[in-house]
């Protein structure tokens, strides 16, 4: 069946970041690694939401000083394209593919590399949302259950708003959280997968240091 639709993951896999994640990139930068940690564990055993864990990180970031001036230092210095991510929705774009972001990630990072780089896709959906007032300081921030799981509902959403079947959708992701949506999709592909279980889930693994060459897959 032909491919309508391909959803990319961000963190690592259109974007390259100098840490695990963006918010690990953020951890670093702020020196709130050991603050964050009873945050994420009562996450990870299941006692918050992914939409309360983004709440009481980005709280958390706002305690330790981060503004909107600090979070474009840090994204200047910790992140950047995946080579050929452009080019990939370009080519998407031109053959009449729709293409859409479905992240765990922070949406102020894509709307950063758009402005700066010209990396858009036809929908974009991130867990979380950084708010700032004219001063450049937090005014609070808009959280999604976006992730694992939530990643399936949005897929969802976006495929019956753009009238394609799931079968009909492709998804390039490269870690652990994709893998609900690899199992969904019609075409899951996994770049350079930092996970075994979503290898397994893939239909085709693409070891690359150039995004294009997903499109052999898709095209």
């Amino acid at each position: 069946m032909r491919i309508k639709f391909v959803v990319f993951d961000f963190d690592g896999t259109l974007t390259e970041v100098r840490a695990r994640s963006a918010w690990y990139l953020i951890d670093h930068a702020l020196g709130c690694e050991e603050a964050d940690k009873d945050i994420t564990e009562r996450h990870t055993s299941g006692k918050t939401s992914v939409a309360e864990w983004s709440r009481e990180t980005v709280e958390m970031y706002k305690k330790f000083g981060l503004d909107r001036d600090r979070l474009n230092e840090i994204m200047a210095a910790g992140v950047k394209l995946m080579p050929g991510s452009v080019e990939t929705i370009e080519s998407l774009k031109r053959m009449g593919i729709r293409t859409a972001i479905v992240s765990g990630s922070i949406a102020n990072i894509y709307h950063y590399l758009r402005d700066k780089h010209g990396l858009e896709t036809d929908k974009a959906s991130f867990a979380t949302e950084i708010f700032f007032g004219p001063d450049g300081r937090i005014t609070g921030g808009k959280y999604n259950d976006y992730d694992f799981e939530g990643k399936v509902r949005i897929i969802e959403t976006f495929c019956k708003e753009l009238g394609v079947k799931l079968e009909e959708t492709a998804m390039v992701g490269d870690s652990d959280n994709d893998v609900f949506a690899f199992r969904k999709v019609g075409l899951p592909i996994a770049f350079n997968p930092a996970s075994p279980e979503l290898e397994k889930a893939a239909k085709h693994v693409v070891r690359s240091n150039d995004l294009r060459d997903v499109l052999d897959f898709v095209l």
